[in-house]
């Protein structure tokens, strides 16, 4: 009967160390995969249209921006941010979007 109840504890006891805990944020997982999947389909195809369409508007206006002096400021704002918003940020984080 000992041996019975020992084998008994021993395996839930290994039944319960062994088992990986369950997750209480499994819904928070699914949002963040349907978010990188909205990011590779929607929101990065999106970004790269606007880096285009900003280097479009950055040559356009790069005669007013040399003369105001703000070649940097401009270049920035048309053709950096969405270039980064495209190519550095991470898939799904749209943290860095304002």
């Amino acid at each position: 009967m000992k041996a019975r109840s020992f084998s008994i504890l021993l395996a839930a006891l290994l039944l319960i160390l062994g088992s990986r805990p369950a997750f209480a944020d499994s819904e928070a997982r699914f949002e963040n995969n349907g978010a990188v999947a909205a990011d590779a389909l929607i929101g990065r195809p999106l970004c790269l249209a606007v880096t285009f369409i900003g280097a479009g508007l950055f040559i356009g206006t790069l005669p007013f921006a040399i003369v105001s002096r703000s070649v940097n400021k401009s270049a920035n704002a048309l053709v950096v941010y969405p270039a980064r918003l495209t190519f550095v940020r991470k898939l799904g984080d749209f943290s860095g979007m304002e």
